[in-house]
């Protein structure tokens, strides 16, 4: 592609002023016709911009070979070099005042070109009419349209970057260029739209009206011929002067219109006889003759071929139609001539009142939008002025005087510096302020320093040392372990909150904030006390719900101890507030020099032994081993495994009946999903359903349980088998799911099953997290059908009155609190107060993992809904679920359990 940026500037400017000469040239040649013979033309849009972008002699050598080409090869009139003095006056006029390029231009038509064509006129006319004033009234509109295209084009396009340095970037055009440039165009575009089709409409109209006036004459005379006698048609072929005298009469007779002439051509087309002149001039040639186009078959426009003014409106008024026939029965022909001037009053009078009315538009628009134009951004233009250099004058204090504009948005723009002008005063006047009681400070800070140097290396919050404070610790420790060849060791401790950011998220980051603190006093209780008795200790935060403990000089056993000793001292329960809470950790130890060569090193191994804790079920204690690198590897291949598992088909579903508590009926089943690996046998759902969260396989696990379970259910039903409520366990991952409700309607259609037959299982620690998003996806829910209930509950830090907004149905106890619970007072009371609440609230209360006939009896006693637990039956497979349902009995007291467990 051609690439003027690898010109020079020369060749560049050379190549551009050429292009632009061509494309005046085109726009002159390629001229749009109208009326009158007039035509809309383009040229001076580009010597124009050769003006704007060069200067006054290179515009103007430009503007004389557009007209030289335009005279010589396009047939326009001499007056087409007015394009030089347009050129050379708008140039002038640029020179003079740097103004907007269409208002220059109107002058100039209005003042200088008007005036040298009116005078042009009277001197080939002796006279000024209506013509010449649409001539001139068009050409101005012309003009200043064309003016307006080239400042549009040269304020859009970065023509004289291109030229000057060949670069490819916008430029920047003021509001009030934009503002004019808009009205104008939009003022003056559907005007010339309006003309140009008024022109086609008009013109055509007035060749219709020619050809129908002529050929209704020629039809008249050939009507009549067709009633002479063939003696009188062979005189009249025989050319008796009687006969064309008669002809004659004829011809008058068909129209009596004046202006409109006939003629009878022998066939060497000379005239024999005129409709005007009775024999005089027979035997001239009255032939075609001028500038003739064809308008239809036998219809002509003439235009003459030797005007005698530049100005093509005369010619157009001498144009006549001329339509011929060939006369029925003889060898002659008729011509009959139309002059324009016949229909030209009329349509003169209307385009004048067009063009004048358009130009006097235009006048009146330029000044609108030059007013408008000024009244919306003069007070931009002021504001600009004042803010130049604003900061200086605001530190130097000189007063500013905001202007005012009539225009909302200015307005308010002037509004905001001004009050921001205040408001930066005040700043900075108080930074001097700041400035000089920094300077009264500084004596003061250095004393501080040491303070200073203590907050650094200690926890804001909690009061421990910091990640800071213990990194440099250890790194010194094992430094002069290595310096000093001791034989103890040092330890690590690393440790945090087991499902902190659920208490967090529930109870409100201050109660986070109170049990950071109250597990951070308790390591330093024990620290306190292992200090006195076994030398080196340092409890630390390193942020977050992250701690650690730095034993020096110590060994595996009495870090075994401590890490024992943590563990039992959350036993406890922890009082914050109103909150009662339960908490525990896993702690992962690490032992230098055993476990690394350096502190990251053991930091590291230290958290992944932590992790290993967790893995391991939590609320316990791991030291750094070698074997868990070979867990970690376990763990990716259980991952892998993961993946492919569903494809496999290597997951199943096992049902745990759910009864009625009164009358031992089966009620519901749970479904249960269990994993059978080849090669990892049975893996429990509490070692792979994490992981399946965390890698994102539970969206597609869930959607095969939630599946599966629904036909099951539904395959049931049509077996003949009662209904049962299907429950199904769905975790928080899974209401990630964009798509989860199209997903619930899309399972319940196809696979047939009522929706109130299918329950969801929730923890209230998911809803707790983000109640407000959780309760309007439950609703929809809800809407279709579904039943939700909450599953053990009491274990995330609710309460039945922060549930009481959401849309449930029942609420599952946690078997924490079932087991033992006719002897635990304390327990028998709470799930006594719990079932009581949840009916008052219109739900039913499910109590799992019963296990014993204590526990059903006490349960029942209390007016537990529905009961679920190994005393019934454990979670069963198909098969054995199946062998339950066509006994149809109830079971009560273990009936059957024995029979299937």
């Amino acid at each position: 592609m051609f690439d003027t940026r690898k010109m020079n500037l020369h060749s560049r400017r050379i190549f551009y002023f050429a292009l632009l000469v061509i494309l005046g040239a085109a726009g002159e040649l390629l001229r749009i016709p109208m009326i009158f013979g007039l035509n809309i033309t383009f040229s001076s849009i580009f010597l124009l911009l050769i003006l704007l972008l060069y200067n006054i002699r290179t515009a103007v050598a430009g503007a004389a070979v557009v007209a030289v080409i335009s005279y010589f090869f396009g047939g326009n009139s001499s007056l087409v070099f007015l394009l030089i003095v347009e050129v050379a006056a708008v140039g002038l006029l640029l020179r003079r005042r740097r103004r907007n390029l269409f208002i220059l231009d109107l002058q100039y038509w209005l003042f200088i070109a008007a005036p040298i064509l009116f005078i042009l006129y009277f001197s080939f006319n002796r006279e000024l009419n209506a013509a010449i004033t649409i001539y001139v009234s068009k050409s101005a509109v012309n003009g200043a349209f064309n003016a307006l295209i080239a400042n549009i084009l040269l304020a859009y396009i970065p023509a004289r970057k291109w030229i000057n340095e060949g670069v490819y970037s916008r430029s920047r055009v003021p509001l009030g260029q934009i503002l004019f440039q808009l009205t104008m165009a939009a003022s003056m575009f559907p005007f010339i739209v309006f003309i140009l089709s008024g022109s086609i409409f008009h013109t055509s109209d007035l060749d219709q009206k020619a050809l129908q006036r002529s050929g209704a004459i020629a039809a008249y005379i050939a009507d009549e011929l067709n009633t002479w006698p063939q003696q009188e048609l062979r005189a009249l072929q025989l050319e008796s002067i009687a006969e064309i005298g008669k002809l004659r009469d004829v011809m008058v007779k068909a129209d009596n219109e004046p202006m409109i002439s006939m003629g009878l051509l022998d066939q060497e087309q000379d005239i024999l006889v005129g409709s005007q002149k009775r024999l005089t001039g027979a035997g001239e040639d009255w032939k075609l003759e001028g500038i003739v186009y064809r308008l239809a078959e036998n219809f002509y426009i003439q235009f003459p071929d030797n005007n005698r003014t530049p100005f093509v409106v005369d010619a157009w008024k001498e144009a006549v139609y001329i339509h011929t026939s060939k006369l029925p029965v003889t060898p002659f022909s008729l011509q009959i001539r139309v002059p324009m001037q016949l229909y030209a009053a009329d349509l003169i009078t209307l385009y004048l009142i067009n063009y004048v009315g358009i130009l006097i538009f235009v006048i009146l628009m330029s000044f609108f939008s030059i007013y408008t134009g000024r009244y919306v951004t003069g007070g931009l233009r002021k504001l600009a002025g004042i803010t130049s250099g604003l900061p200086e004058k605001l530190h130097n204090h000189e007063k500013v005087k905001w202007p005012s504009s009539g225009v909302e948005e200015v307005s308010l723009l002037i509004n905001n510096f001004a009050d921001m002008s205040e408001n930066v005063t005040r700043m900075l006047d108080e930074s001097e302020r700041l400035y000089q009681s920094l300077r009264i400070q500084t004596d003061k800070l250095a004393v501080s320093e040491a303070k200073m140097q203590q907050l650094a290396y200690h926890d804001v919050l909690t009061g421990l040392p910091n990640r800071l404070c213990f990194t440099s610790l250890l790194s010194t420790l094992i430094a002069n372990h290595e310096s000093t060849a001791s034989d103890g060791l040092i330890g690590v401790l690393f440790m945090d909150i087991d499902r902190f950011k659920q208490i967090n998220d529930t109870l409100g980051h201050a109660v986070g904030d109170m049990l950071l603190k109250e597990f951070g006093a308790r390591l330093e209780a024990i620290q306190q006390e292992r200090r006195l008795i076994h030398g080196d200790m340092t409890v630390c935060r390193l942020g977050g719900d992250e701690f650690v403990i730095l034993m020096n000089g110590t060994s595996r056993v009495l870090m075994a101890k401590v890490a024992e000793e943590i563990l039992e001292a959350f036993q406890r329960a922890i009082f914050l507030g109103e909150h009662e809470l339960y908490i525990h950790t896993s702690i992962g130890i690490s032992v230098y020099p055993d476990d690394g060569d350096s502190g990251d090193e053991i930091v590291k191994n230290a958290d992944a032994a932590m992790y290993a804790a967790k893995g391991a079920g939590g609320r316990r204690y791991e030291f750094f081993s070698a074997s868990m690198q070979a867990r970690l590897i376990e763990r990716l291949q259980l991952e892998n495994n993961l993946h492919k598992a569903l494809e496999l088909e290597e997951f199943e579903l096992f049902y745990q009946p759910r009864v009625c508590t009164a009358t031992g009926e089966l009620r519901g089943v749970e479904a249960l999903i269990r994993w059978r690996q080849p090669e990892l046998g049975i893996v429990p759902p509490d070692k792979f359903i994490p992981l399946a969260e965390e890698t994102g396989v539970i969206h597609a696990i869930g959607e095969w349980v939630l599946r599966t379970a629904c036909r099951q259910n539904r395959m049931w039903q049509l077996a003949g088998y009662p209904e049962l409520v299907m429950a199904v366990n769905f975790s928080a991952r899974q209401f990630e799911n964009p798509n989860l409700l199209q997903l619930f309607t899309s399972i319940l259609n196809e696979t047939g099953m009522a929706a109130n037959l299918l329950e969801i299982e929730i923890t209230e620690g998911f809803l707790m997290q983000d109640k407000q998003s959780a309760a309007e996806v439950l609703r929809k829910l809800e809407a279709m059908g579904v039943r939700i209930s909450i599953d053990d509950f009491g274990t995330g830090y609710s309460s039945l009155s922060q549930l009481k907004d959401l849309p449930l149905h029942a609420v599952k106890i946690d078997r924490s609190f079932i087991q033992n619970i006719g002897w635990d007072e304390t327990k028998s009371s709470i799930v006594s107060a719990v079932i009581q609440l949840a009916h008052g609230m219109g739900l039913r209360v499910v109590a799992e993992g019963v296990e014993t006939s204590k526990e059903y009896e006490h349960l029942s006693s209390i007016n537990c809904d529905e009961l679920q637990g190994y005393y019934f039956s454990r979670p069963l497979p198909l098969f054995d679920m199946e062998q339950i349902l066509r006994q149809q009995q109830p079971l009560l007291g273990g009936s059957l359990k024995e029979d299937l467990v």
